[in-house]
């Protein structure tokens, strides 16, 4: 039977889990994922000369609560899989700072049917404008304006 690597670590940032390893000369290794009271499902297998692997998970849960992941890493080869060594993490809330945006200026905009991409270095958004005239329909003392804004 396999032997359980000596060293299995499994590191939270947004929207992921790094998992690392060390060799236990075993023909492959399975990680599996566990949520809540739920049991674990296998997620990845590796083979024999991997030793990382990177798991995309949400970082809330419906209800807005921080995920908490278990982890199970199993070597595994002709003698049958090894008992597992194991590690959690909790996601870590997610904060203005790690949110890109990018600012488009009215000036910036072109009016009329144009096309204007924009991007940083993240994201790119094309932005489809149409000149359109928009009325605030205000009642003044004569009735209701229709004038442009």
């Amino acid at each position: 039977m396999a032997s359980n690597p000596s060293t299995f670590t499994a590191t939270a940032s947004l929207g992921k889990v790094s998992l690392l390893w060390t060799s236990s000369a075993a023909t492959e290794y399975r990680i599996y994922r566990a949520t809540g009271t739920g049991g674990y499902v296998l997620v990845y297998t590796a083979n024999s000369s991997t030793f990382s692997h990177i798991d995309y998970v949400p970082n809330y849960t419906v209800s807005g609560a921080l995920h908490d992941y278990d982890y199970k890493l199993a070597a595994w080869d002709s003698g049958g899989e090894a008992s597992g060594v194991f590690d959690s993490v909790t996601m870590p809330a997610l904060t203005s700072a790690d949110v890109n945006s990018t600012g488009v200026l009215d000036s910036e905009l072109s009016t009329g049917n144009v096309s204007n991409t924009y991007s940083n270095s993240t994201t790119t958004a094309t932005i489809n404008a149409h000149t359109t005239t928009i009325y605030d329909g205000r009642a003044g003392a004569t009735g209701v304006y229709d004038t442009p804004r």
